[in-house]
């Protein structure tokens, strides 16, 4: 869990990750490190046919809307993004087959 505003170099990271075809799993990974817990949450789990679901929720915090606004442009977030609700509460699956 990261304690302060992503900085540009890990948002770039994060984006140059997403965009790659192989970078599926290091894209998870990045995210992880960057995102602000304190005031958002982020839940990585296995569901039922061992795909991951992530579920994050920015909490209003803008570091955290920052790297959602920026991984929605990337090629991750087009293919894995299942749903958004409102109030910046957002959930991609992966399937097991792209780890």
């Amino acid at each position: 869990m990261h304690s302060e505003y992503p900085t540009d170099e890990e948002i770039k990271e994060l984006v140059d990750l997403a965009n790659k075809f192989d970078g599926v799993q290091a894209t998870i990974d990045c995210l992880e490190e960057i995102y602000n817990t304190t005031y958002g949450t982020l839940n990585i789990e296995k569901d039922e046919n061992d795909d991951t679901v992530i579920q994050l929720s920015t909490g209003g915090w803008s570091g955290n809307e920052q790297i959602v606004g920026e991984l929605q442009k990337t090629f991750f977030w087009a293919r894995f993004w299942e749903a958004h609700y409102r109030g910046g509460h957002y959930k991609l699956t992966v399937e097991k087959e792209c780890l």
